[in-house]
């Protein structure tokens, strides 16, 4: 019965499990890679794309309002104009000058930028509510 099948007697049992712990090992080595530039991706590529670097122009945002998860005001401070702008999934509007007299009336110009929302929406509501002219 045995001489029936000599192929099954000659067989390396050393190969497959030598082939299956190359295999780990390459496996491995390709998600110790891949995580190491996620990494890196993260840790030097992230910040070069963000949006929110520190000012190093004549364009400065001054404040942000939340209206909606998509939609924001924004107070822009352009050289010495300041200007009211809202943002939306459909686009940018400006909206407003901002004269420095309102800013001056709710206590943010020439601050830096308040650490909450409440500030910005005060100069809202006082914007809002001022009597024109």
């Amino acid at each position: 019965m045995i001489t029936a099948f000599p192929a099954l007697l000659s067989v390396d049992l050393q190969t497959p499990l030598s082939d299956g712990w190359l295999a780990y090992a390459k496996l491995t080595l390709v998600l110790a890679g891949v995580l190491i530039g996620a990494y890196v991706a993260v840790r030097y590529g992230l910040p070069r794309l963000s949006l929110a670097r520190a000012s190093q122009g004549p364009i400065e945002i001054r404040a942000r309002l939340a209206l909606e998860p998509r939609k924001s005001l924004y107070l822009v401070a352009l050289g010495t104009a300041r200007l009211l702008i809202a943002t939306s999934e459909t686009g940018v509007s400006f909206l407003t000058r901002v004269e420095s007299s309102d800013l001056q009336e709710t206590g943010s110009s020439n601050a830096p930028p308040p650490q909450n929302d409440k500030d910005f929406k005060s100069f809202i509501r006082a914007f809002r509510d001022r009597k024109d002219v």
